[in-house]
């Protein structure tokens, strides 16, 4: 969506956090706090992310902040809220710096989701650096509550290195998070996250749970699937998505029993194509490792259960798992993969 267009129309809470993220005193040019501190404080070569860049400069095309950072002898790439053309949010950053974007989430459950995706974006040992401006503010927290936000998602305390307490400028590293031994079938073959980040990949489709949709679908695909998926299927109602890479389809998966099941189903599916043509379709097959679809941080499912379960029968069942309820437990027990605890 172009940005002259989102300051007419406020239709969501990233259109919200993408029109006012700017609009601060002090949010980009020299004076801005937040990528001075980074400037100040970086070494040659640190890879950087500038989480909620904003829009370039019309004229030159650039970013102030990533140029200022580049001219300092930082590596850097740009992302904004429903823009990840550049795939930032697949890769791991030594330093992810967020100017004049905590102020502007429109409450909690928002202000959540982008403390994970700055989470996820940086890498073992690195740093983030934000600040929480009092103007413009589009939620009623106060300083100290966003502090205890960010504890609870990084599992370490912000440490204030600038501004003031009621507009403070925090940088926060880290804790390490929890290393899963990672999965392996029986030949070899690893067992892992979409860029070791989030989805299911097999040949070219993806398939990923709708809530992190958008860090595996270019943001103008999926909203143009989506729309037609409203207008066409108004009733719709999915858990997962499948997008293919090499023709550009985005299908709306029902999967009805998704937090449920062990191995969740397909169940009825909305199939949206590059065009724009629209067709619908049923299957009863089931989806294996459904922990791949999501981050650690779901809520609808015990993540670490559904991942060791998959461990439990990789190291047992030589043959590829196959689809079906049926046929996929009758390798189970010929596998003797016969825990009644795992097996009803």
């Amino acid at each position: 969506m172009k940005f002259e267009l989102l300051l007419e129309n406020i239709l969501s809470d990233v259109e919200q956090a993408n029109k006012t993220a700017r609009s601060g005193a002090g949010a980009v040019g020299g004076k801005a706090i937040t990528p001075r501190y980074v400037a100040d404080t970086l070494k040659p070569g640190e890879t950087i992310l500038n989480f909620g860049a904003g829009v370039p400069d019309k004229v030159t095309g650039k970013y102030f902040h990533s140029e200022l950072l580049r001219a300092k002898g930082g590596v850097v790439d740009e992302y904004d809220f429903g823009r990840n053309s550049t795939g930032a949010l697949g890769r791991k950053y030594q330093t992810v710096f967020a100017s004049n974007v905590l102020n502007v989430q429109s409450g909690p459950e928002m202000l959540s989701k982008t403390l994970n995706q700055i989470k996820d974006s940086v890498a073992p040992g690195g740093r983030v650096v934000f600040n929480f401006p009092t103007v413009p503010r589009y939620n009623t927290m106060s300083a100290d509550e966003v502090a205890t936000f960010i504890t609870a998602v990084f599992k370490a305390e912000p440490m204030r290195v600038g501004g003031t307490r009621q507009a403070p400028l925090w940088e926060v590293k880290p804790a390490k998070s929890e290393v899963h031994p990672s999965l392996k079938t029986l030949k070899g073959s690893s067992i892992e996250r979409h860029k070791r980040s989030v989805g299911k990949k097999v040949g070219p489709q993806i398939y990923v749970h709708k809530d992190y949709a958008g860090e595996v679908v270019p943001s103008d695909v999926l909203e143009k699937a989506k729309g037609i998926l409203a207008k066409t299927n108004p009733d719709f109602e999915y858990n997962s998505i499948m997008y293919d890479t090499s023709n550009g389809t985005v299908r709306f998966d029902e999967a009805p029993d998704f937090d449920t099941a062990r191995e969740p189903h397909v169940g009825d599916m909305v199939k949206v194509d590059k065009d724009g043509k629209v067709s619908t379709g049923h299957s009863d097959s089931i989806w294996h490792h459904k922990w791949l679809w999501v981050k650690e941080d779901y809520p609808g499912f015990d993540v670490n259960k559904s991942r060791e379960w998959s461990r439990t029968w990789l190291n047992k069942v030589p043959e590829i798992a196959k689809g079906t309820d049926n046929s996929f437990m009758s390798q189970l027990k010929k596998y003797k993969v016969t825990d009644e605890n795992i097996i009803p």
